[in-house]
């Protein structure tokens, strides 16, 4: 044998040896940063990791696609490897620990036409995009369930402008570059507060759940928090200019925990809310199933309005590695969404309550439609 076969051979029993004592004692932290330290990953092809599914080592190639492997670890003590094993383990992490804790890591999306949440604490912002006239099924019961309402400068226009003279809002707030003048005129008479912020880093939107928001925080002061506002109602979101259609999608991004992911966007077509990562999403809608109640035979004539059962999940502004979804008439299990690849578009809402779980977090829409809800 030659002396550089001998080498390398000794060589290749030494990395096995030391590979074996890692993955024999991997709860020994020196040894196992020595090993990771000191020896080229690219002699490394397999990490040992302990599993927390039986309690053995499991080894997980670096270059592998997802896996199924649990692990317990603390993500931040990882070892550094590869861009595939990082999104490998950062899977095998979040699908691990958002199932290990349901109860503690849920978060209900239930829907302001339900019957059960309209006494729910709301406020309610107008933007300046056109309202029917007279007002539609959906701007009405925002409207009449919303305990504070705010237009958001040009929306208290469309307001004016949908001769719903009764209707007046609590506040209107933005820059005020829009309002016209006869128009402050009219609610200032009534009593409505009209104030101007001129930060331009912001638009009438954040400043709207700014003024929401501080409300709130005054109301957690009081005595009597029952008034506090748990939920925020955008009316106007879509339909218009696509940046301010963006804007809005933006405002989700930024406000949604704020809110406790109690934010919801909506026009006479369309309803978007934003659905954390990680914890399990449990969503309620009025409508589901293959056929709208209002399309059924004997439906009742006493219509009510309310999202589903048409339904979507967008990965904005990022991809979205892995989704799992219950109740849907196309469920995701464990597939990638993004821009590019796959996005679920005209899916269908199938059980009354539908279960989501994602990596990232993802956008929601449901279609806006009539029927009769009774439960």
């Amino acid at each position: 044998m030659s002396v550089i076969a001998l080498f390398r051979e000794r060589k290749s029993c030494i990395l096995f040896g030391l590979h074996v004592l890692v993955a024999n004692h991997s709860n020994n932290s020196s040894l196992s940063s020595a090993f990771t330290t000191t020896t080229s990953s690219r002699a490394i092809q397999h990490i040992p990791i302990r599993s927390s599914v039986n309690s053995k080592s499991r080894v997980l190639d670096a270059n592998t696609s997802f896996s199924r492997h649990y692990t317990n670890q603390d993500m931040t003590s990882a070892p550094k490897a590869t861009d595939a094993y990082k999104y490998q383990y950062q899977y095998q992490y979040h699908h691990h620990h958002a199932h290990q804790d349901k109860q503690s890591k849920t978060c209900r999306h239930d829907s302001p036409f339900l019957e059960s949440n309209v006494s729910i604490a709301t406020a309610l912002v107008i933007l300046n995009s056109p309202i029917q006239s007279p007002p539609s099924l959906v701007f009405q019961h925002l409207w009449d369930s919303s305990s504070f309402r705010v237009a958001a400068d040009g929306g208290a226009n469309r307001l004016y402008d949908s001769n719903s003279s009764l209707l007046l809002p609590d506040a209107i707030r933005g820059d005020l570059d829009s309002l016209r003048p006869n128009v402050r005129a009219h609610y200032e008479e009534r009593g409505v507060s009209v104030t101007r912020d001129c930060d331009q880093n912001t638009n009438d939107l954040d400043k709207a759940l700014q003024l929401i928001y501080s409300k709130s925080t005054m109301e957690d002061d009081d005595d009597d928090a029952s008034n506090r506002i748990k939920r925020v109602c955008v009316f106007g979101a879509f339909g218009g200019r696509f940046d301010q259609e963006m804007g809005c999608i933006q405002a989700l991004f930024k406000w949604s925990e704020t809110f406790d992911y109690k934010l919801f966007l909506f026009d006479d077509n369309t309803c978007a809310f934003l659905l954390p990562h990680v914890v399990l999403n449990e969503i309620r809608l009025p409508f589901y199933g293959e056929t709208p109640l209002n399309e059924q035979e004997n439906a009742p004539s006493d219509l009510v309005v309310g999202e589903g059962p048409t339904c979507g999940l967008i990965p904005i502004g990022h991809r979205c590695e892995f989704v799992h979804t219950t109740g849907l008439k196309w469920d995701l299990d464990g597939c990638a969404l993004e821009f590019g690849g796959m996005v679920s578009t005209s899916n269908r809402a199938m059980r009354e309550v539908i279960t989501v779980q994602a990596s990232h977090p993802l956008v929601f829409t449901a279609e806006m439609t009539s029927g009769n809800v009774t439960r």
